[in-house]
């Protein structure tokens, strides 16, 4: 049976005996269920600077860092193959897991909306979690915890279920909450609900005390608490310690932590339900409710913080390209021929096709000069291979007839050209890569530089 990739973790000297010691606690269980044993293996080491994050503060030190894969069997009981975990929370709704041995692009979207029902024995009833097994033909069942050895014929079922539950020691939202530890808190015990925006206003105000760690990495590299677990010991922390350790860490709130949650909240909210990305789907899940489950679901509540903060930067970005952006203009009459036209030429991309070599040449035209607002798109499908008769970035005058103007989704505005003619070469990039990717066009010597 062979071995997939069950994660892949960094960490420090310190970490490896817990990474050891969690691992060796998981084949145990593996050994009463019969399922093949997890294997550890470094793949990297290399000297990093630890930023060592507490309640109390951080601390920078340079120490080795470890890159480390945990591969495991994917069980396959009579044939059935696990191929989602599907869990009912009261506050969220259905939350889905799949196998990680079918790869990060595998969609389980249609899960979503699957009630707590076992198509084996026909019963809908409360349920924490079923199964979603396929079979040796190719068939998918979703099948209830209890009815797993009835419906595989066979006593080694439940392995199936035990796989699901190692997995999760590796997933995102895994409970790492020690209750011996005076920094963390007891996420078991934790009240089952609390709204979304008080919640992120108090992670807001760690966050903006302590920085960000994410539960993940905070366990995968054992580098200091999550910001969801300090803000968990702000939530549930009693006593006049607890005050003296937010006094100390200078935990106030401010006007600007409120405004902060309630506008990552609301985008959260109006995220895509019918997005394809499990993670995406969860937090616009979690801010369609206004509440959080914080024995399970703290870790995802957390981070929408943080995926606010890139959503926003994103915009940035975008809105600063906007403004340098250039109007896409036709160019030419249609067939009409145009002399001593200046162009960029800026792709080349060649294809094998029933009547040979075929090389898409792709310009820029600025009708007002480089440092005006339009710009034309010119396309031109040529016969053979002219890798060598282009180069990207270069500048040229050129003769071409219009053959058309089309306007796509895709690529916008632009201008299908026949019959060019190089008339001169303006400049031509000072560095020539004509050795790189020879043969990536389909074969065709001077690789695909589009």
């Amino acid at each position: 049976m062979s071995k997939v990739t069950v994660a892949t973790v960094e960490l420090f000297e310190a970490g490896m005996s817990d990474l050891r010691d969690k691992v060796e606690k998981l084949n145990k269980r593996a050994k009463r269920h019969g399922m093949e044993a997890l294997d550890m293996r470094v793949v990297s080491e290399q000297m990093v600077d630890r930023v060592i994050r507490t309640a109390r503060g951080k601390s920078v030190i340079p120490e080795l860092q470890y890159t480390v894969e945990i591969a495991g069997c994917e069980p396959c009981i009579n044939g059935f193959r696990l191929i989602a975990r599907v869990e009912f929370n009261a506050i969220v709704g259905t939350v889905v897991r799949a196998n990680p041995a079918l790869g990060d692009d595998y969609d389980v979207s249609e899960y979503r909306t699957l009630g707590p029902i076992c198509e084996h024995c026909g019963t809908k009833r409360t349920r924490n979690d079923v199964f979603v097994l396929e079979g040796p033909d190719g068939q998918r069942k979703v099948v209830a915890r209890n009815c797993l050895a009835d419906y595989c014929r066979s006593g080694d079922a439940n392995t199936l279920a035990e796989w699901a539950k190692c997995m999760d020691s590796f997933s995102p939202d895994a409970c790492d909450g020690d209750p011996d530890d005076g920094d963390c808190y007891d996420r078991g015990r934790a009240n089952p609900a609390m709204s979304l925006v008080p919640y992120l206003r108090i992670v807001a105000m760690v966050k903006r005390r302590c920085g960000w760690l994410g539960r993940t990495k905070a366990r995968d590299s054992f580098d200091g608490i999550a910001t969801a677990d300090i803000a968990g010991r702000v939530i549930y922390g009693r006593g006049a310690s607890h005050r003296a350790w937010m006094r100390e860490m200078g935990f106030e709130a401010e006007e600007g932590d409120k405004d902060y949650a309630e506008k990552a909240a609301a985008w959260a909210a109006g995220l895509d339900c019918n997005d394809s990305n499990e993670y995406r789907y969860t937090i616009g899940q979690i801010g369609r409710a206004g509440a959080v489950d914080l024995r399970t679901l703290d870790g995802y509540a957390a981070s929408i913080l943080i995926a606010y903060d890139m959503a926003c930067e994103r915009e940035r970005d975008n809105a600063e390209k906007a403004k340098t952006a250039k109007n896409k203009v036709y160019w030419g009459c249609e067939k009409k021929r145009e002399k001593g036209v200046r162009v960029t030429c800026k792709g080349l991309h060649s294809f094998e096709g029933h009547y040979g070599v075929t090389t898409i040449v792709r310009f820029e035209h600025y009708p007002d000069g480089p440092d005006g607002a339009d710009k034309a798109i010119i396309v031109w499908f040529a016969s053979g291979d002219r890798f060598n008769d282009w180069k990207v970035d270069g500048e040229y005058l050129i003769d071409a007839t219009c053959k058309g103007h089309d306007n796509s989704d895709k690529y916008g505005k632009q201008t299908k050209v026949n019959r060019v003619k190089q008339c001169e070469v303006i400049s031509e990039p000072a560095g020539d890569d004509d050795e790189e990717g020879q043969q990536d066009h389909n074969g065709v010597a001077g690789g695909n530089r589009w």
